[in-house]
């Protein structure tokens, strides 16, 4: 019995080691778009991604600012998203939560993990936006200082 014990219990010490690697989208990021051709904005944030409900998904919160060099006013947003990971492709899909800008609509990017420290895609909002866009956190490699 007591033998029996002790093997369960070194079963369940050792299964981590064998459990699935941890999700390398996990934690803060920061992201910035390149301006927009026609009007020089530019959106720039952080996103966290924790855990979502299915294996490869992720639920993401958005904290973004809209700065635009011709106008004072800034839209600030913050957005729900719920991302899926297939390998290196990331496809984040968001709805507003809150904006101080009613001409604001969700965004959505399509990324590729580049390393566990950098993404690269675009921010497509289906209406206005389509531009390069830039994930970044800090650690070994990232441009971020």
């Amino acid at each position: 019995m007591i033998r029996t014990l002790v093997l369960a219990a070194s079963l369940l010490l050792a299964a981590p080691a064998f459990a699935d690697p941890p999700e390398p989208l996990l934690g803060r990021w920061t992201f910035e778009t390149a301006p927009h051709p026609n009007s020089g904005c530019i959106i720039a944030g952080t996103a966290d991604f924790t855990p979502g409900v299915a294996p490869r998904a992720l639920t993401v919160v958005i904290e973004a600012e809209e700065r635009c060099p011709r106008s004072a006013q800034r839209a600030r947003v913050t957005e729900r998203c719920g991302a899926v990971r297939v390998d290196a492709d990331v496809q984040i899909r968001c709805r507003l939560v809150r904006s101080n800008s009613p001409d604001y609509v969700p965004d959505h990017f399509q990324l590729r993990l580049d390393s566990p420290y950098s993404m690269s895609g675009r921010l497509d909002d289906e209406r206005a936006w389509n531009v390069p866009v830039r994930f970044e956190r800090p650690g070994e490699g990232a441009l971020i200082s």
